[in-house]
């Protein structure tokens, strides 16, 4: 299992200190090495949430009030040569375990930057606010690559991820604003697989794409090596990709299993009426 998450529960202060806003109840979730696992629901389920608690970048009013994220990677520092956990930090006191498994939300915040892009990255959902217009695309994932891997030619990487996803080497050296949506998206992607991490979070990567540059993207995620955990209210995109699913509703995981199982013969009645709704707006399930 490269990621096991166990009743995750995440709550938002209010701005007032009133009360909280509930963004997600004991929700679980695994992931193993290699596949593609979705999350599905509408806007508010709490999908978002749960991506952003794993790599560390809730806002400021998020808050995790239970649960582990147990993640098949050691940080650095905690490890041997060999790269297994050193034996002083694996205690009941700490979140590594000797199977070398780490608990995301119990790292501190230091340890937690070793494990973000070289072992798991976010891809976010809006391309153009993850890369400084500043810089160059290439500039970008090479900086990404020398902090986590320093020996590594930064150069050669972000040219290789570039052209992996159907990019032009030479389009290193552009800024994100002559970029299309679609360009813009598969950079960002770019920039994570030159880290060449154990797991990708995408957050709702087709959005505001056009078709032609949604499906291309769709293949780009289905050819990687990495798990993927794909976060998306767009149900024909995780039919199309994920082997396994979880639909989220209400801030709870209400159904989980293979895709096609969940989608089927869905157990849930809120899978059910995603299903119905995809098929009423022209959608087919197999």
């Amino acid at each position: 299992m490269l990621l096991r998450v166990d009743s995750l529960t995440v709550r938002y202060r209010t701005p007032d200190r009133n009360g909280d806003v509930r963004a997600l109840t004991d929700a679980s979730v695994s992931v193993e090495h290699g596949e593609t696992y979705g999350l599905l629901g509408e806007s508010g389920s709490g999908k978002t949430t749960l991506a952003r608690a794993l790599v560390g970048l809730l806002d400021d009013a998020g808050e995790v009030r239970g649960g582990h994220a147990w993640f098949d990677a050691v940080p650095p520092a905690w490890t041997d040569a060999d790269g297994t956990p050193r034996a002083d930090v694996v205690s009941d006191d700490t979140p590594v375990r000797a199977d070398g498994t780490t608990d995301l939300l119990a790292l501190p915040d230091a340890h937690l930057r070793d494990l973000r892009w070289a072992e798991i990255a976010l891809v976010p959902q809006r391309a153009m606010g993850a890369l400084d217009p500043a810089y160059t695309v290439g500039a970008q994932i090479r900086e990404a690559v020398r902090r986590h891997h320093p020996d590594a030619d930064a150069g050669r990487r972000a040219r290789d991820a570039l052209t992996r996803l159907g990019l032009r080497a030479a389009r290193a050296e552009d800024h994100p604003h002559v970029l299309s949506g679609g360009e813009r998206q598969r950079v960002v992607l770019a920039m994570a697989l030159a880290c060449d991490p154990a797991l990708l979070v995408v957050d709702e990567p087709t959005t505001g794409l056009d078709a032609v540059a949604r499906d291309r993207l769709l293949d780009d995620l289905a050819s990687l090596d990495a798990a993927v955990l794909l976060v998306s209210h767009d149900l024909a995109a995780l039919a199309e990709t994920a082997d396994r699913l979880a639909v989220l509703h209400d801030g709870r995981v209400v159904e989980t299993g293979p895709t096609e199982a969940v989608l089927g013969d869905p157990a849930s009645d809120h899978t059910a009426a995603l299903r119905d709704a995809w098929r009423a707006g022209g959608g087919a399930w197999d």
